[in-house]
């Protein structure tokens, strides 16, 4: 089993206990954040900007998803790009 990243404060931490432990009946969105903030590897904190430039229809329909799986467009872009680099997704 994967180590979990650390909570970012003790609220945070039972929350993450209730889930693992099924005990809560949280919301999609509440559950969604939690998962966008497990899904990036606590190594990417040390990050570098990046600057590209995306169609808005692209940049929409992400922040559509994004926002369908309560989590912040950012988030979700970056865990793609980690799946990706670490050959958990292909082209």
């Amino acid at each position: 089993m994967k180590d979990r990243p650390k909570p970012l404060d003790d609220l945070e931490a039972a929350w993450m206990e209730d889930i693992s432990a099924d005990r809560t009946e949280a919301s999609p969105k509440a559950l969604g954040r939690l998962k966008g903030r497990m899904i990036v590897d606590q190594s990417l904190k040390k990050a570098h900007p990046l600057s590209i430039r995306v169609p808005d229809s692209d940049l929409e329909a992400i922040q559509l998803k994004a926002a369908k799986a309560g989590i912040p467009y950012q988030t979700l872009i970056k865990s793609i790009l980690h799946r990706f680099a670490t050959d958990q997704l292909e082209v």
